[in-house]
């Protein structure tokens, strides 16, 4: 086998292969082309989803007749000049790839005018000029490309139908637009206009043209701005959720980009808002230095690598967890009893006054496998002490430090009809008929006590009958002796025995009894010092310790958890993204009975 080098038509449609995977990919190079020609207006016309033809014009800097050819030639380009040109990167090309790539594969037909010059007409088949003339035309560029992969059968029969094309493509127009908000984009599809854009620079005007208005109302603004790195866009709330991550849209430097770990920080960031496979939508945008990103991964250009990955992640975690903390904000309430009491109007109805007895506010304790025990007995048989006792470890001050006192004189009183099928809460709060459930309220109040007690380094430690031996290898010995004090700090009592075993005297609470059958190494101790497995041992020990669903509760219990849950952060969901209620307005009601 001689070795020979490749015609100069194969090598681009090789390189086609990598930057041309279907009409999509053939509008996003042509569209950064004209994003980078600083345009004002760009116009996307395709037909059959691209198969048959794309168009895109634009009123950018346009070309020459010199220059149109030069286009065309592998790895020229306008965008870099030198190799520091890579690590300061202010355009979205500069490989000088993607029309040589393009050319190979299709028949492209050219219109481009600079300001004040005549212009000029290129024809291209296959990546050969076989026409050329000057043209009068407007300033700006017009491409066609037609009969995409005529040249390349096999490629051509991996599209898949005209319908499926078109959304791909107009997914990636959408992305576009939101990406340029300064830029007016139109996008048409065989004679039909589905968006254009205004092109004002506000996002939401522009977010607004390509998905609707009604959009809007599920959305919050974002704004953070850090040392070295700023991040702005809207994310959803978390009412709004979707089975899939078809709506979160991730920028860097204004540039599309798709990254496992801006999904994955988003996913954090709304831990604990969502349940298992609910997706947020969202549209950030991150901008950090130039140099602090790496966009020459790929030639398509949709991968970048970050200087400092983990600090761009805890950045997008945060700066959402404190947004969104900032819709469940503290709510001044009070009961219709005490109003009644205050107000002096005599109303002393048993189903509706508040019982002023006092009565300890720990966390509930059902049955475990070590020493606890479950209240017994009809709500009239149990005391208070039985739902709320006064002796949990580690726990006394949970009044205090959970709940504020209930403020006399608010507007936003609340008033407890009853409970129904052992399992809801049903009350009238701020015009709305409320509908809590009781289990998912109080997992919420107790998370947030157990996540903060985890959190300030006082652990609840559960301690085991029977202490549980475990051999290890000296690699775990050694893990164990990196990771022993803050094992400690989350409530594991380990002791080394001998130089291969260990004897774990006392478990977390909350694993308590993940941890009965003992562990045959450390390995599962590796992980859980980490954030995120905190939040994951306060939500089990919260879910354990909260009131079930079916059991009957006191009108002084019920009061209590909604009066804590108010003023708790977080109130709308439970731990696990489970909604703690749900409220149907007063004007609903009246909707339904015909009343208006």
């Amino acid at each position: 086998m001689k070795i020979q080098v490749l015609s100069e038509q194969l090598i681009n449609q090789i390189a086609a292969g990598e930057v041309v995977e279907r009409p999509a990919s053939v509008v996003k190079e042509l569209v950064e082309n004209a994003i980078d020609a600083k345009s004002r207006q760009i116009t996307v016309r395709i037909e059959e989803g691209g198969l048959k033809r794309i168009e895109v014009e634009d009123d950018g800097e346009g070309m020459s007749e010199k220059e149109i050819p030069q286009a065309f030639l592998r790895h020229a380009t306008s965008k870099i000049h030198s190799e520091e040109d890579l690590h300061q990167l202010h355009t979205l090309g500069f490989r000088g790839e993607a029309l040589p790539s393009i050319a190979s594969v299709s028949k492209i037909q050219v219109y481009s005018s600079e300001t004040g010059e005549l212009g000029a007409f290129v024809r291209l088949e296959g990546g050969e000029i076989v026409a050329q003339e000057p043209y009068p035309t407007a300033p700006g560029t017009r491409i066609i490309v037609s009969e995409l992969f005529y040249n390349t059968p096999a490629r051509r029969n991996f599209m898949k139908s005209p319908t499926t094309e078109f959304h791909k493509v107009h997914d990636l127009m959408v992305k576009q637009a939101l990406s340029q908000t300064a830029i007016s984009f139109t996008f048409q599809h065989n004679d039909k206009i589905y968006f254009k854009t205004p092109g004002s620079g506000r996002l939401h005007e522009t977010v607004a043209a390509v998905w609707g208005k009604e959009f809007l109302d599920c959305f919050i603004p974002v704004d953070w701005q850090g040392e070295k790195i700023r991040l702005t866009g809207f994310i959803s709330r978390p009412e709004y959720k979707r089975g899939n991550r078809q709506r979160q849209i991730f920028f860097v430097n204004e540039r599309i980009v798709q990254n496992p770990m801006l999904a994955k920080a988003v996913d954090e960031g709304y831990r604990g808002l969502l349940i298992s496979k609910e997706y947020p939508a969202v549209i950030l945008f991150l901008h950090v230095a130039p140099e602090d990103i790496d966009c020459n991964v790929h030639p398509q250009k949709m991968q970048v690598r970050f200087r400092e990955e983990g600090r761009v992640f805890q950045v997008i975690k945060q700066v959402l967890r404190d947004h969104l903390g900032r819709l469940n904000h503290q709510i001044g309430f009070r009961s219709f009893a005490q109003r009644n009491e205050a107000e002096g109007n005599g109303r002393t109805d048993d189903n509706f006054r508040f019982h002023s007895q006092d009565f300890s506010t720990s966390i509930y304790r059902p049955a475990t496998l070590f020493l606890e025990s479950h209240p017994k007995g009809t709500p009239e048989e149990r005391t208070h002490s039985d739902f709320f006792p006064a002796t949990e470890p580690g726990l006394e001050t949970w009044e205090t430090e959970a709940q504020a006192p209930i403020k006399e004189g608010s507007d936003g009183s609340f008033r407890i009809i009853g409970q129904v099928f052992d399992g809801y809460i049903v009350m009238e709060y701020q015009d709305r008929l409320w509908i809590v459930d009781q289990h998912a309220a109080h997992e919420r109040i107790n998370y947030n006590l157990i996540l903060k007690k985890l959190r300030e380094n006082q652990p609840l430690t559960q301690m085991l009958i029977i202490p549980q031996v475990l051999e290890v290898t000296p690699k775990e010995m050694d893990l164990f002796q990196q990771k022993k004090a803050d094992l400690e700090r989350l409530g594991f009592v380990l002791d080394t025995l001998g130089e291969h075993a260990l004897v774990l005297r006392g478990v977390p609470e909350t694993c308590a009894d993940a941890w009965i059958d003992a562990p045959d190494t450390l390995e599962a101790l590796n992980d859980i010092t980490s954030a995120a497995s905190l939040e994951k041992m306060a939500a089990r020990l919260a879910c354990k310790k909260s009131v079930k669903d079916g059991q009957e509760l006191h009108l002084e219990e019920m009061e209590k958890v909604i009066a804590t849950l108010l003023q708790t952060d977080d109130f709308r969901h439970c731990p696990h993204g489970r909604p703690t209620f749900v409220e149907i307005p007063h004007e609903d009601l009246e909707k339904k009975f015909k009343r208006t």
